[in-house]
């Protein structure tokens, strides 16, 4: 494993929808341009960098632990950049893309009667699996 951060040239990402918000931050749909690859750029908001050092110190924080984590059952850590897509200072992190969305999105799915095929007993006990696994490798 590594210690370095991995920096990432967003110009080498191309922007495309808004894929998540939370209260800090903002996650988008990036593509990769030479490999076409789709990814996830999570972008930490400006009011939010401006308001709180501690913010920005628990972002790059995480950051830091992503670098490090290497494993089939915690999402791929692939890049940080401290500016965003505009040149503003917002750290990026891209990670990647998860074309189902989250768990916590899957759940809300279900509860609300949306049928999705791939999502089974058989599958949900494979997450299980690996939510214990990877909590295991975390610890």
């Amino acid at each position: 494993m590594t210690n370095k951060k991995q920096y990432s040239n967003l110009n080498d990402f191309e922007k495309l929808e808004n894929i998540g918000k939370g209260g800090f931050s903002e996650v988008y749909k990036v593509k990769e341009k030479e490999t076409k690859k789709i990814y996830a750029a999570k972008i930490l908001m400006r009011k939010s960098i401006e308001n709180s050092k501690e913010l920005r110190s628990r972002f790059l924080c995480e950051v830091n632990i992503n670098s490090k984590t290497h494993h089939p059952s915690v999402l791929q850590f692939i890049g940080y950049c401290p500016i965003d897509f505009e040149q503003r200072p917002r750290p990026v992190i891209i990670t990647q893309y998860l074309q189902n969305g989250s768990l916590q999105n899957l759940i809300h799915l279900e509860k609300n009667g949306k049928i999705l095929p791939f999502w089974d007993e058989t599958m949900k006990l494979v997450c299980i699996y690996g939510i214990a696994v990877g909590m295991q490798y975390l610890h």
